[in-house]
């Protein structure tokens, strides 16, 4: 700004461009055409909305797509959905906020209303886990009084600086630091001036509107800047508007005025503003309003709000809207990412949706409630039925006009949807409960006095008198529906003949069922829908009818649309939509369209089809619309400007603008191929842990990592929250949680989920926009977290229980091996003194009897016998102690062993009786460890076999056999002796007993088989079962090992060698 000269934007002219003076010749024009009573799509916000008063003073669009609205109690944050209001509780230093500028980093600087500046870090993380955040609000005071912390406007200038205009003139902010301060800017003829706006112009001209007038800040070219005043302009000004076209829109208490600054044929000093006759611009549809507020709109119309009014001007014309519409004046305007008008009014927040629904009704002459059908007239008029046909009301300069048909009212008459109309030729065809009416052609507005030139009756051919539907084929004829007692009720009425031609069921219709719904396909094929169900094609003068077997929907069939491709919807009474892709073909097929549950209710009242193929649905909850090719939806309800929430009727004129009735009115809506992009997002805004708040930004965050979740957490709340602004725009979210959920959840308007008592684990939840039956758009938010497992079940608890846990075990395994190790020398010690001691005195017993009864059997035999009886028990109490000697010795616990045993004494019983032995026996590979009971038992079960075959058998021949099978040990015993009957003596004796006894002990069984005659047979079983009694661990044994037998047979020789001698 050091060289003026060589900046024309710095200069205003002193003559006034043409274009003022255009405003005001297109001002006066406005101003002179009739007014409209269209009610535009408004819908209105107050605190009971959840803004923070109904007195808005600012709108603003921040940079990452929320709405901020600056109100009399705190500044509110609008997502689309849901308001967030920060106000005297989240620091603010005073609850009236005037103004909002937006830094980078998430940074906003609020004007407020005696506090003076606040600076709100919307970023800061804030909750009950916080701790050590940095502040979310900084208050710098402006001035040291009042009226200069009144602060009513803030700018940014390109270099960086902060602007604040207050009650009692101008301040800056150089640096915008934590520590830094404003200062009063006083240079030139501002003085202390109430200061309304600041605005920075596309040259980088800052233009200041103040109490005196208008201000420009100029340089003296050494780099001191001072304000001055333009001549000529309006005092007291109240808003700034620069253009895109460079133009500056001065907003007034007085009015409005428009100039181009900068032209350098009017430039007359490089150092003052020079605008010697600038001229007013007050159209009269303006005269003396204050103007608060003008902005752009991004498509470039310029919005001026008044007190009472608001005005739009397109670059053409001006448009003026009042109460009429649904407006009102107002002191702020914006616009959000949709592209939707956002007004800030004394009583609320108005937002006027872009390309919303208009809405018409009783101030324009209409009667909706009594609205039976839509029609367009050969001159391409919008026409609505009224009154039973009586009359009809056609949309004339932005209006609609009601026109008088010259036929009398009938009681009767409730058709719809499909009624009166003007066929090709001109002429009027008008339904009602006494019959058809035809008119000739002309002017709507002649219908009044004109006389029918036909009434057509039941007497003339008709199925009745009571007329329900009409409709005009492609050959002109006519097709009418009646509602009667008879039990036909379609006629045809021939435009080449003149002649009416009932259809009966020997056509192929259903007696007593009405037509509802009247379409053609592409190849001429007429369809028609039924009251009691079913559909009819009239093709080459014949009927075929379709039901559910060919697809059709039950229940009655409200409409028929043949859509741009060719396709035939049917829509039912009961809700149900379904399609042929083929209408023409020979058999076609409809199949069930299920996206029409998304439009919300179940009742489908209308149906039509926009320019680029989207259906909407009029429904008892609202309108929808849906994407055949996609299955996206919308909805337009009553704040999107639909005149009802119930939508009957549908049509579509031939500009491409669709019409909707309701019963408190029409509406119109004009579709776009394509909408505004606004840009998908969604955020995570709370997260709640056990009712604690995790400290998030104030804005959303899209990316979120929660601290490890102790195993004891019940709770787990996420909040989210998505940006729409669109008209009819409803998010819908899909929600996961990795490590839980497989799928996605059902789309849903929900906008928290809870989970309670997760397992642990890593989870990562993700939430995303659905914006569609199949599609949706990337996955826009998410949270990781872990929750960490109960303390037993930790790595470390782990780690030292099993720790514990193996010291244990290996403290009782060497317990175990020690009371093993004890419990073999407990047995070797006891076999050892029952063989040094016992068995010693026994053998010395046996041999001195046996000695002493050799010298003195001659003298005494009675003596001697007894001394042989001696010796012999001796000998046999020596033989029993050495099998208790093998038997508890650990060195003989094995297989083997016993195997060696049972050969020896099976070999010196039967050797001395002469009977031939066959021993059978496992091998050494098949040996095993047994403990010292199994190997008793079995041996004396064995011995006791033996002894009775060697006794009792008279044998020639036995066979032995011992196995080691899957299951346990078998032993076999056989002989080819007398044998005898075991029911009559061989079960008398203890022996056999015993032997069943001892086999029960170890878990087995003893089967004995014989016969006179034919020998004997006795087997053993015995099950393999690891445990102490059966088996002995080889590294159980004590190193010292005794061979029993052999140190009782050498003690036994020593002793008889010295006896002998």
């Amino acid at each position: 700004m050091a060289n003026l000269a060589r900046q024309p934007a710095l200069q205003p002219s002193s003559c006034v461009t043409r274009i003022c003076q255009l405003l005001c010749v297109m001002g006066v024009l406005a101003a002179a055409s009739p007014g409209h009573a269209e009610r535009l799509p408004v819908r209105v916000f107050t605190a009971l909305d959840g803004l923070g008063s109904n007195l808005v003073g600012c709108v603003r669009r921040g940079s990452r797509g929320f709405m901020w609205f600056c109100t009399s109690d705190g500044l509110t944050r609008f997502d689309g959905s849901n308001f967030i209001t920060y106000g005297v509780e989240s620091g603010l230093p005073h609850p009236m906020v005037n103004d909002l500028l937006e830094h980078p980093a998430g940074i906003y600087w609020l004007a407020t209303n005696g506090g003076g500046v606040a600076r709100f870090d919307a970023a800061a993380r804030e909750g009950t886990q916080a701790g050590t955040n940095r502040p979310r609000m900084i208050v710098y005071p402006v001035g040291p009084d009042t009226q200069t912390n009144r602060v009513n406007v803030l700018h940014r200038d390109g270099r960086g600086r902060i602007w604040a205009g207050t009650d009692f003139g101008l301040f800056r902010m150089d640096e915008p630091t934590d520590d830094a301060a404003f200062r009063r800017f006083d240079v030139g003829g501002l003085g202390t001036d109430g200061i309304s706006d600041l605005v920075e112009d596309r040259h980088g001209q800052l233009w200041i509107a103040a109490g005196t007038g208008l201000f420009g800040i100029l340089s003296n070219g050494e780099g001191v800047e001072y304000a001055q005043r333009v001549p000529g302009v309006n005092p007291d000004v109240r808003s700034l508007l620069p253009d895109r076209a460079g133009r500056l829109w001065i907003g007034s208490a007085a009015g409005l005025t428009v100039f181009t600054p900068g032209t350098r044929g009017c430039q007359k000093s490089p150092q003052v503003f020079s605008m010697d006759e600038a001229r007013r611009c007050r159209p009269s549809f303006f005269p003396g309003e204050a103007v608060h507020a003008i902005e752009q709109h991004s498509d470039g119309r310029v919005w001026i709000a008044g007190a009472t009014r608001l005005q739009e001007f397109d670059g053409q014309r001006f448009a003026t809207y009042t109460e009429a519409q649904g407006l009102t004046g107002g002191h702020a305007i914006g616009e959000d990412g949709a592209g939707n008008l956002w007004l800030g009014t004394d009583d609320g927040l108005l937002r006027i949706a872009r390309n919303g629904l208009v809405s018409y009704n009783k101030a324009d002459g209409l009667d909706p409630s009594s609205a039976s059908s839509f029609f367009e007239t050969n001159r391409g008029e919008l026409c609505l039925v009224l009154d039973q046909a009586t009359r009809l009301a056609c949309f004339r300069e932005r209006r609609f006009e009601v026109f008088r048909v010259n036929a009398p009212e009938s009681e009767g008459f409730w058709g719809w949807a499909q009624t009166a109309f003007q066929d090709d030729l001109g002429e009027w065809w008008i339904p009602t409960g006494n019959g058809l009416y035809r008119f000739p052609g002309g002017d709507v507005q002649t219908l009044h006095r004109s006389r029918p030139r036909a009434v057509y009756t039941k007497k003339d051919g008709l199925t009745g008198d009571n007329i329900f539907r009409l409709y005009e084929d492609a050959v002109g004829d006519i097709w009418i529906g009646t509602i009667s007692s008879e039990r036909n009720r379609l006629t045809r009425w021939e435009r080449a003949t003149g002649r009416l031609h009932r259809y009966t069921e020997r056509d192929g219709l259903r007696r007593f069922s009405a037509p509802t719904a009247f379409a053609e396909d592409r190849a001429g094929n007429l369809w028609i829908g039924f009251y009691e169900g079913g559909v009819a094609r009239y093709r080459d003068g014949h009927f075929t009818f379709f039901t559910a077997d060919a697809g059709v929907p039950a229940g009655m069939v409200r409409l028929l649309l043949l859509d741009h491709k060719g396709r035939l919807w049917i829509a039912t009474g009961s809700g149900q939509m379904a399609r042929a892709d083929q209408p023409e073909a020979p058999s076609p097929r409809f199949a069930p369209f299920a996206h029409v549950d998304r439009s919300g209710s179940r009742a489908i009242y209308s149906l039509v089809e926009d320019k680029w193929g989207r259906l909407y649905i009029g429904t008892a909850r609202g309108l929808a619309r849906l994407d055949p090719a996609t299955g996206q939806t919308r909805r337009y309800t009553p704040a999107d400007g639909l005149a009802d929430v119930a939508v009957h009727l549908a049509f579509r004129d031939q500009d491409g603008a669709l019409w909707f009735g309701t019963r408190r009115g029409v509406s119109r809506l004009v579709p776009e191929e394509l909408e505004p992009d606004e840009p998908e997002r969604v955020f995570i805004g709370r997260v709640n842990i056990d009712g604690d708040l995790l400290p998030l930004s104030q804005l959303g965050e899209s990316r979120v990592s929660l601290p490890a979740l102790s195993s004891r957490t019940n709770q787990l709340r996420i909040e989210y929250f998505g940006l729409a602004f669109g008209v009819g725009r409803t998010l819908r979210y899909q929600y996961r949680l990795e490590g839980a959920d497989e799928n996605w959840s059902p789309p849903s308007e929900e906008q928290a989920v809870t989970y309670a008592r997760l397992a642990p684990g890593d989870y990562r939840f993700t939430v995303r926009l659905a914006s569609g039956s199949d599609g949706a758009s990337p996955p826009s938010a998410s949270a990781i977290f872990r929750v960490l497992p109960p303390m037993w079940q930790r790595w470390w608890f782990l780690t030292l229980s099993a720790t514990v846990g193996l010291a244990l075990a290996v403290g009782v395994h060497r317990y175990r091996v020690s009371r093993l190790v004890e419990l073999e020398r407990v047995r070797v010690r006891i076999a050892t003194d029952l063989h040094d001691d016992i068995g010693s005195n026994l053998s010395k017993i046996a041999l001195l009897s046996g000695v002493t009864a050799q010298q003195v059997a001659q003298k005494s035999p009675e003596v001697a016998q007894r001394l042989s009886s001696i010796a012999d028990i001796s000998q046999e109490s020596v033989d029993s102690m050495s099998d208790i000697v093998w038997a508890i010795d650990p060195a003989k616990d094995r297989l083997h062993d016993l195997v060696l045993r049972m050969r020896r004494f099976a070999s010196d019983v039967f050797t001395a009786r002469d009977i031939a032995l066959h021993f059978t026996a496992p091998v050494a590979d098949e040996d095993l460890a047994l403990g010292a009971d199994v190997r008793r038992e079995v041996f004396l079960i064995f011995k006791e076999a033996v002894n009775n075959i060697g006794r009792h058998a008279a044998c020639t021949t036995a066979e032995i056999e011992l196995r080691v099978e899957a299951r346990g040990l078998a032993l076999m015993i056989r002989d080819d002796g007398n044998g005898f009957r075991p029911e009559q003596n061989g079960r008398a004796g203890n022996g056999l007993a015993s032997m069943e006894r001892r086999a029960r002990t170890l878990g087995g069984g003893l089967d004995l088989t014989s016969s006179p005659l034919n020998g004997t047979c006795i087997t053993l079983t015995i099950p393999l079962r690891q445990n102490r009694r059966w088996v002995t661990s080889p590294e159980s044994r004590v190193d010292e090992r005794l061979d029993m037998p052999s140190r009782t047979k050498t003690a036994a020789t020593a002793l008889q060698h010295r006896l002998l001698r």
